[in-house]
């Protein structure tokens, strides 16, 4: 389910979009993100999932208004399992 999200998100591939990389690391607890963008660290976010990682992950998708078209990669041992 959560790759499914994470394959929306990496649809189309326009311009400065391409610039921007999303990386997520589900652990056990919370997951992490960072957003890069041509001059660097954007954003970052550290938020406990209590066990539903696919809504905590739309949630910050959401909250730091992450477009479609932004490359991602999402790894960690809860990542897997998903």
């Amino acid at each position: 389910m959560l790759l499914q999200h994470l394959h929306c998100i990496e649809r189309g591939d326009s311009g400065a979009m391409n610039q921007r990389r999303l990386g997520l690391n589900i652990g056990s607890t919370c997951v992490k993100a960072v957003m890069l963008g041509a001059s660097g660290v954007e954003w970052t976010d550290v938020i406990p999932h209590e066990g539903d990682v696919p809504g905590t992950v739309s949630r910050m998708l959401d909250a730091h208004q992450v477009p479609e078209g932004v490359r991602s990669l999402a790894t960690g041992p809860e990542g897997r399992k998903q």
